[in-house]
C-alpha cells in the first residue's frame, strides 16, 4: 500500500541537519512516483534563473545530477519560467509542460541525462525557496488530475516543512512554538493568539484531524488523509512532533505564515491570500496552503480588491504577479505623508505575440473583467465564438482561468 502521508510526516522532521531533512524527504517521497531514481532540490532565485541551494537524491549518480544541473544553467528563461513560474502546475510532466512547446529543451534533456521523460514536484515555501523533486520516467505520459490534486497538498506540507525549518535556523519569530498539546489533543500550554478559546478549539480539532489522518485506517484513502491534514492550521500554526527523551510525544504549533510585506491597508491574512492569488492558485488551493474556508478566502479577495481600489480578482492576480506593481512598490515622502509609488507593469508582449490581434484584444478585455457576453456584444460577434477564442488563448498560454492568464501575462 502507497503511503501518501509519509512525505507529508518527512516535512515536519526538524531533527536532522538541513541535508539530512532532504535525504529523509526524498526517501519518502520515491515510493509514491514508482521511480527507482528520484533527483530533488531546494531552490532559490528567480524562476528564469534558479540557483541550487541543497541537492539531494535516491538511486541517482552524481553524475547525473551533475548533467542536470548543468540543464538548469543552460536553460533558456521562456522554458525555464514555463516550469517555475509562480502560477505553473505543481505537479506535471516535463513531456506535458516543456517538451510540446520547446521540442530541442527535450532533445537537450534525453541528451544529457538517457531519460525520456520525468515527473516532478514543485513546492514552493512563499519566501523565495522552492523545493523541486523529479522522478525519472521509462516512457512519455501525463499526470491525471488525482494525481495532481494529491500532490498539490503534498507541495504544501514540503513548502511549509521547509519555510519552518528557515524560520527555525533564522531564530526569526515565526516558527516559534505558540502551544503543545499531546496526542489526544489536550491543551498544556499556549502564548500569545493560540490562547483564546477559539484558537485552542481549533488547535485542538486540528490535532485530532492530524492523529486520524496518521492513523493506520486513513492511510489507506490518500484523498481523505491528505484533506484531513491542511497546510497551515488557522493560516497561522504547523503542528510539529517533539519527543522527549522518555518517548513521551507532544505536539507543538509553531507559527509558520509566510510572511509577506505589506501593500498599505491590507491585512496579513488578506496579504497572505492576495500572494497567492498572484501565483495564480485557486481559492479552493489557497484555502488548503492556509487551512482557511472558502468563505474566508474570497473575503480577503474582496476586501483586498476593494482596498486597492482594483476592478476584480483578475487585476489582484496582475499585482500581485511576481513582476506585477506589488513587486516594484517603494515608499515615498511627499508633504510629510508617506506614500507607496510603483510603475504599472506592461502585459508580456512577447507572450502575446503568439495570439492573433483579435486574440490579444480579447486578452485584454478578459484582464479589464469583462464577460463573454459583454465582449461579444462590442465586437458584434456571438458569445460561442468568443468563448472558443478564450478557450484558444487559454490554451495558447498554457493557462486554465483568467486569474492564472493575468498572473502569466504580468511576469
Amino acid at each position: 500500500m502507497r503511503d501518501w502521508i509519509a512525505p507529508v510526516e518527512a516535512a515536519y522532521e526538524l531533527g536532522p541537519s538541513l541535508d539530512g531533512w532532504f535525504a529523509r524527504l526524498v526517501e519518502a517521497t520515491r515510493p509514491l512516483l514508482d521511480t527507482p531514481a528520484l533527483a530533488g532540490y531546494v531552490l532559490s532565485g528567480p524562476a528564469w534563473a534558479p540557483q541550487v541551494a541543497v541537492a539531494g537524491q535516491s538511486g541517482v549518480s552524481p553524475a547525473f545530477m551533475e548533467r542536470f544541473e548543468r540543464l538548469l544553467r543552460a536553460g533558456t528563461r521562456e522554458a525555464l519560467s514555463s516550469v517555475f513560474a509562480k502560477g505553473r502546475p505543481l505537479f506535471a510532466t516535463l513531456s506535458q509542460q516543456l517538451f510540446a512547446r520547446f521540442p530541442e529543451e527535450r532533445r537537450a534533456f534525453e541528451r544529457a541525462t538517457g531519460v525520456s521523460d520525468c515527473a516532478y514536484l514543485i513546492a514552493p515555501t512563499g519566501t523565495g525557496a522552492i523545493v523541486v523533486l523529479g522522478a525519472a520516467l521509462d516512457g512519455t505520459r501525463a499526470v491525471t488530475a488525482a494525481e495532481r490534486r494529491r500532490w498539490t497538498r503534498i507541495a504544501a506540507h514540503v513548502g511549509a516543512g521547509l519555510r519552518l525549518r528557515i524560520a527555525l535556523e533564522s531564530e526569526a519569530s515565526a516558527g516559534e512554538a505558540e502551544a503543545v498539546l499531546d496526542p489526544g489533543a489536550a491543551l498544556l500550554d499556549a502564548t500569545g493568539p493560540a490562547r483564546s478559546s477559539r484558537a485552542r478549539a481549533v488547535l485542538r480539532d486540528a490535532v485530532l484531524r492530524r492523529e486520524s489522518a496518521r492513523s493506520q485506517g486513513e492511510r489507506g484513502d490518500p484523498d481523505r488523509s491528505l484533506a484531513l491534514w491542511e497546510g497551515l492550521v488557522a493560516g497561522r500554526w504547523s503542528l510539529v512532533d517533539r519527543v522527549e527523551s522518555d518517548g513521551q510525544r507532544f505536539v507543538v504549533a509553531r507559527r509558520n505564515d509566510p510572511d509577506v510585506g505589506d501593500p498599505r491597508g491590507l491585512t496579513r491574512r488578506e496579504r497572505q491570500v492576495a500572494e497567492y492569488v498572484g501565483m495564480g492558485r485557486s481559492s479552493k488551493e489557497i484555502g488548503y496552503l492556509l487551512g482557511i474556508g472558502a468563505p474566508a478566502v474570497s473575503n480577503a479577495v474582496q476586501r483586498a480588491i476593494e482596498k486597492l481600489g482594483l476592478a476584480g480578482r483578475a487585476d489582484l492576480a496582475v499585482f500581485f504577479a511576481p513582476d506585477g506593481l506589488r513587486a516594484r512598490l517603494v515608499e515615498l515622502e511627499l508633504g510629510g505623508e508617506r506614500l507607496a509609488a510603483g510603475a504599472e507593469s506592461l502585459l508580456a508582449e512577447h507572450l502575446l505575440a503568439r495570439l492573433s490581434a483579435s486574440e490579444r484584444d480579447i486578452a485584454r478585455d478578459l484582464l479589464r473583467g469583462d464577460t463573454a457576453q459583454s465582449i461579444a456584444v462590442r465586437r458584434e460577434s456571438s458569445p460561442l465564438t468568443v468563448e472558443k477564442q478564450i478557450r484558444s488563448i487559454y490554451e495558447k498560454l498554457d493557462v486554465g482561468s483568467r486569474v492564472e492568464l493575468a498572473a502569466k501575462l504580468a511576469v
